[in-house]
């Protein structure tokens, strides 16, 4: 009585955690759906019409647009493969919360879960910092040296702020107020 009572509670214990990664995975979907948006707008828009209109004038220039076209297409690929493993994941972790009856099994989901989790966090992270050199690129290749530099640093700044503050998170530092 006592082992089949501890296994239950083992098992909705798993049941809630693979609800909680579900959750992770809907909201990095669902995000990854956006960069794919910004992507698709920057590949298919007006960007590669004024690339193709510009008579290139120099090797930088020409290195700045193919770049930036490697990154956007980068971006959409990353974002796309976030939107189906996170897909899957989610499908594979709801079949187990309707057929998964023992422990072993739910914990088996949950570790495949918790590693993919991590891939599929790391790829969404690769799709972001690519969007953010895409629409660096893009403003290099349209603006002044001065604007540029600008912009360049702005991102930079923020872009530090965000992981100097996602670091302290995960180390369990609060983040000093300004």
């Amino acid at each position: 009585m006592w082992d089949a009572t501890l296994e239950r509670g083992m098992v909705e214990l798993k049941h809630k955690q693979i609800l909680a990664r579900v959750d992770v995975l809907n909201s990095m979907s669902t995000q990854a759906m956006l960069v794919a948006g910004a992507a698709v707008s920057s590949l298919g828009g007006e960007s590669l019409q004024t690339l193709d209109d510009e008579v290139i004038t120099s090797q930088w220039h020409a290195a700045l647009s193919a770049a930036f076209v490697g990154a956007s297409a980068l971006t959409m690929a990353c974002s796309l493969w976030v939107i189906v493993v996170a897909s899957n994941l989610i499908m594979l972790s709801q079949q187990s919360v309707l057929q998964g009856s023992s422990s072993s099994e739910v914990e088996s989901v949950d570790a495949i879960l918790t590693r993919k989790g991590a891939d599929v966090r790391l790829v969404y992270t690769a799709s972001v910092f690519t969007l953010l050199v895409s629409s660096l690129l893009m403003v290099w290749i349209n603006m002044s040296v001065l604007n540029s530099v600008i912009t360049t640093v702005v991102f930079c700044v923020f872009t530090h702020l965000a992981v100097s503050t996602i670091q302290r998170t995960h180390n369990g530092k609060r983040p000093s107020p300004a």
